[in-house]
């Protein structure tokens, strides 16, 4: 079965760019140049992703249409900007982009971001990571962590209430993976921004924001009295989950 990408873009070379490294990974690119063509065209197909290039985009439209098209389709979205721009930066991760590239773009990137992307879903939902089964013949142990009727296991990449997968994205997985490994440690947003992101760039902690909120909205049963990540005023985050370790 063919997998297909599709690209938003109204910039040929572009395009093209993103074609030819698709291509190498086996990908068939299909090419649309507003929005109404991307929704038509996800009637159709069955895309393992979306690249979406803002160049020609307003915007509070993108923005709306992001959040649109989040309602229903669930694979991955990289964002492609010009320049950087740290307040539309934080609005596009609100919408729960997967991921966002500045130019100039290297081709090669975006295609090896889009696979890292898939790698990790498809980690997220491999057949047989359940916390009840043990790995025989391996030292290899879970960490697990429990409270409040949730049951996170870190190293499977699920996170579990009343029996549901809670869909945590990739980089949410990722902070929270960070702050279990500094269990009852204050960090600071920068401290987080370095860890999970790679960078500490001034007037960015705001994404940390964001990404603790979205967790507390999946982990907690009451996100504004939170039991998981407890906020320390005027230094940063610290998580209160309690080791479980099953072998």
């Amino acid at each position: 079965m063919n997998e297909y990408v599709i690209a938003l873009t109204e910039n040929l070379p572009l395009f093209t760019g993103i074609n030819d490294a698709c291509n190498e990974n086996g990908w068939f690119v299909c090419n649309t140049t507003t929005i109404n063509d991307l929704k038509k065209n996800l009637l159709k197909r069955d895309p393992i992703g979306i690249i979406w290039d803002l160049e020609y985009e307003i915007p509070a439209v993108t923005l709306k249409d992001l959040k649109d098209l989040r309602k229903n389709f669930r694979e991955p979205i990289i964002v492609l900007a010009k320049e950087k721009d740290i307040d539309y930066e934080i609005k596009l991760f609100e919408t729960q982009v997967n991921d966002y590239i500045t130019a100039p773009f290297d081709y090669s990137d975006i295609a090896i971001r889009l696979k890292q992307q898939l790698q990790l879903k498809m980690l997220l939902h491999k057949p047989g990571n359940s916390f009840d089964e043990a790995d025989e013949g391996s030292a290899f142990q879970k960490r697990i962590f429990e409270l409040n009727g949730i049951t996170l296991c870190l190293d499977s990449f699920r996170a579990i209430k009343d029996g549901k997968d809670l869909q945590l994205t990739p980089k949410e997985f990722k902070l929270l993976d960070y702050l279990a490994k500094h269990c009852g440690q204050v960090l600071s947003r920068e401290q987080l921004l370095q860890g999970v992101w790679g960078y500490d760039i001034l007037g960015t902690s705001r994404i940390v924001d964001i990404h603790i909120s979205h967790l507390r909205d999946k982990l907690e049963a009451d996100p504004n009295t939170p039991l998981w990540i407890k906020t320390n005023r005027g230094f940063g985050y610290s998580f209160a989950g309690k080791i479980k370790i099953k072998a």
